[in-house]
């Protein structure tokens, strides 16, 4: 087995970043989605979350990207970095 080092890099000075994850729950086809906005100093900024009824698995996604971004322009910021994980399990 190999060992795999995941890690959270900071954004540049005067950037934020964004980081968005979703999940659905593939019985009842339930979608929600939450993520974090953190400064060059890892302070958190904004922090959402989201519950979208139904859906399809990547909707949750897109609907977290669309979220972050406008909190992030809403609040002055126009350099972001945003971070989507992706995985799928069984």
């Amino acid at each position: 087995m190999n060992n795999c080092r995941i890690s959270w890099s900071l954004p540049a000075t005067d950037w934020v970043k964004l980081n968005v994850d979703s999940s659905m729950n593939p019985e009842l086809k339930s979608i929600s989605t939450g993520g974090v906005v953190r400064d060059h100093r890892k302070n958190w900024l904004i922090r959402f979350a989201l519950n979208k009824g139904t859906g399809s698995v990547l909707e949750p996604k897109l609907w977290g990207i669309l979220k972050g971004l406008n909190l992030v322009w809403q609040i002055g910021f126009r350099k972001h970095r945003s971070g989507l994980q992706v995985s799928y399990g069984q």
